[in-house]
């Protein structure tokens, strides 16, 4: 019998029940935490599918009264989805001395309310300086080593946030001035706020700041801050609790002039100075790592900040949460505007999730890609943190008519389906942003058959979610945030670690056919090490002492399989050692000059495949171990760039380049004992109860399931399709 949809049942699932509006005394109570091994949103006592609808907050299209969005919201609330995401943003309505306009606030709320009384809320509150305050402010503002900061007049209708990429005037993370007197209005909003029947209906408060909102430091991608007042004092005082005297500090920077009182933010130029190629030495550019590693400190201390008033300010249990975590796909300048002090998030109190757009570009989001989030999911499962992915990709049937229009809908629901799947899979949620109404006249998921399938996915997947999450993953990809203090801050000096190691090795790896674990190198500890068969160590540069003793003991060990890639451990964040990456590998590597892009020869398993690097690079490492087996040379030199070597409790592969090849890292796997679903090509989502295939050339393929059982499949070219982990059964078919 065919299964019908939550739209045609015309009810909600049990877990999709929210109370209906209150009066503010008993407004409602929320809190993110484990339940059934994943981080679960709870509102009043009960577990809440984390499936969110947010605004835009783009003019035309942020105001819930105004018609499109009114009509977005209603089709939500048809499709059983009651948590709403809206926009407020603290300069329309923070006016000088004055108390809050809280007017534009009650109405923006009481919009979501008028179509849907039951809807839970989320605030997107932007607690950014206004440019009054800017104005008023200068020594308190960002400032930038490569040019003057910009005033660029707005007029008319526009985003606040339209200019974050330029040198324009905001104010400084390290700012404790803009800090102290946005948290006063902060806690003024939620002290106010939680009072009133509107804000009954809260249950979360999302700050916001930096560039388009996403806690990136102001003009990251092209400019380089902060080189302001505020941020060299913030500079010095940090240097200050960090060294304690000008002697350990002049020691750290190998500079005898250095001094707490006179240290200045690097510029350009040093920023842009690596003595090794990709890599900084600590004991020679100490200066340039540790301004990166405060700058990020700075701006993690103002979210928590934030989040902690927010909490404290709130007359109930509040949900807090921010964009942040993101690791894929940061234009070549992580160290400049990425997330790089995540551990300090994911180790407060005051922060329940982290949310991010899922990862750009056509390697993830192209058909055929791997739909995957953009930052590292298991990490924040492992901390009881939820992740919740911002679906924002523009259905490819938006704004089209004609002939192609079918097909590029069909597009549209495989990626819809692909990008929802694995959220599930990795035991988190997501929220459908939507850009369409403040760009045209109606939103990207107005149209019938997309929010047929969205309802339909809710309801598929609701049962799930009420079930123990049991994760699936036999292989980790282990990726790190601090080994970027010590690497190349700018795109034409990194053509391999940030384009290539880092944002196309994953998805390669989602095609090798079988499941993903994705955390940080700081959670290793935290890690299931019981489940997993391989380990592959990404930009794993820099390794401590601990780290190097716990991998050792921990992870090579019960016959692992772990495979390293370019220059692992290289540093410690004292020094910098090549030895190193032969004690940590257990093979030995030397260096080895490129003449130019490296090109080279792979075989293993009965296949000779070619592996290969756009541009040129340094330190090149290669395998000069004779006890190790050669399974890749370089073109025309004959070094070798791949190989295995058996330990007595592991088995250790080092390859020279980003191992970006589907088939070798299914050799990989297959050779660590790990379950494969596929052959290699497809991409294998698995987790929460079911497996998720998304396939770009389709094709009859045998599914083989963890409990042995097998499933044949006629899959047809560039669809997802859906199946339970334990039957079977075939829960949405291609």
């Amino acid at each position: 019998m065919r299964r019908r949809t939550l739209l045609e049942a015309g009810s909600l699932l049990p877990l999709m029940r929210i109370p209906a509006a209150r009066a503010a005394t008993s407004g409602m109570a929320a809190k993110v935490t484990m339940h059934q091994g994943r981080a679960t949103l709870f509102i009043d006592g009960k577990p809440v599918q984390p499936v969110i609808y947010a605004l835009t907050d783009t003019p035309g299209g942020r105001w819930t009264w105004e018609e499109i969005p009114r009509e977005n919201i209603e089709n939500f609330t048809k499709a059983g989805i009651a948590l709403v995401q809206v926009d407020i943003w603290l300069e329309y309505i923070w006016k000088g001395d004055a108390p809050l306009e809280m007017d534009l606030v009650r109405r923006q709320i009481r919009g979501v309310l008028d179509v849907n009384p039951q809807a839970a809320i989320s605030i997107r509150l932007h607690v950014n300086a206004p440019p009054w305050w800017n104005d008023a402010n200068p020594d308190e503002i960002t400032q930038y080593a490569d040019g003057p900061v910009a005033d660029i007049p707005e007029r008319g209708l526009h985003r606040p946030l339209e200019h974050d990429l330029d040198r324009t005037p905001r104010a400084s993370m390290a700012s404790l001035k803009w800090r102290v007197e946005s948290g006063a209005r902060l806690k003024e909003f939620c002290q106010r706020l939680s009072t009133t029947p509107e804000g009954a209906s809260v249950y979360a408060i999302h700050p916001s700041a930096g560039v388009y909102h996403e806690w990136h430091y102001w003009g990251f991608i092209e400019h380089d801050p902060d080189t302001g007042p505020c941020m060299t004092r913030y500079f010095r005082q940090w240097l200050a609790e960090k060294y304690r005297t000008d002697e350990k500090l002049r020691a750290a920077w190998n500079n005898p002039s250095a001094s707490l009182a006179t240290a200045a933010v690097p510029l350009t130029e040093q920023r842009r100075a690596t003595s090794d190629g990709l890599f900084r030495d600590p004991q020679k550019e100490r200066q340039v790592s540790d301004y990166f590693e405060c700058q990020h400190q700075a701006v993690a201390d103002s979210i928590i900040h934030f989040c902690r008033i927010a909490k404290e300010s709130w007359n109930r249990p509040l949900v807090t949460g921010v964009f942040y975590g993101y690791f894929f796909i940061l234009f070549g300048r992580p160290q400049t505007g990425g997330h790089l002090a995540l551990q300090r998030l994911l180790n407060s109190p005051w922060v329940d999730y982290l949310s991010a757009p899922q990862a750009y570009a056509t390697q993830f989001r192209g058909i055929g890609g791997s739909g995957q989030a953009r930052g590292l999911a298991e990490s924040l499962r492992l901390h009881g943190k939820l992740l919740l992915d911002e679906m924002d990709q523009e259905p490819a049937s938006y704004r089209k008519t004609g002939k192609e229009a079918p097909a590029l809908l069909a597009d549209s629901v495989a990626i819809l389906r692909r990008n929802v799947i694995q959220t599930h899979t990795q035991g988190h949620g997501f929220w459908y942003y939507d850009f369409g109404p403040g760009r045209d006249a109606k939103g990207w998921w107005d149209d019938p058959v997309l929010m047929h399938e969205i309802g339909n996915l809710r309801g598929v997947l609701a049962p799930y979610y009420d079930k123990p999450y049991v994760p699936q993953a036999d292989v980790a990809l282990v990726y790190d945030t601090d080994s970027f203090y010590y690497t190349a801050a700018y795109p034409d000096q990194d053509p391999v670690i940030s384009p290539q190691l880092v944002d196309r090795m994953a998805p390669h790896a989602y095609r090798s056919g079988t499941g993903l674990d994705i955390f940080h190198l700081g959670d290793l500890e935290r890690a299931e090490w019981d489940r997993y068969k391989a380990v592959v160590f990404a930009n794993t540069f820099l390794l401590t002492d601990a780290q190097k003793r716990f991998i050792r003991r921990k992870v090579a060990a019960n016959g692992r399989h772990l495979l390293w890639t370019m220059a692992p451990g290289i540093t410690d964040g004292a020094r910098k050692n090549d030895a190193w990456i032969s004690e940590v590998t257990g093979m030995t590597v030397a260096r080895r000059e490129l003449t130019g892009p490296p090109q080279a020869t792979l075989r293993f398993a009965g296949q000779t495949r070619a592996l290969g690097m756009p541009k040129s690079f340094k330190p090149f490492f290669a395998v000069t171990d004779p006890a190790a087996t050669p399974l890749g040379t370089l073109d025309g030199a004959g070094a070798v760039i791949l190989a295995r070597k058996n330990r007595p409790t592991h088995t250790s592969w080092f390859c020279s380049l980003p191992p970006n090849d589907d088939q070798l890292l299914s050799h990989v796997f297959r050779q660590a004992g790990a379950h494969m679903y596929l052959p290699p090509g497809t991409v294998v989502h698995a987790g929460g109860g079911v497996v998720c295939i998304h396939s770009l050339d389709g094709g009859s393929h045998e599914l083989v399931l963890k409990n042995g059982k097998r499933v044949a499949l006629s899959l047809p070219p560039r669809s997802t399709s859906l199946y339970d982990a334990q039957s079977g059964a075939t829960l949405i078919a291609g």
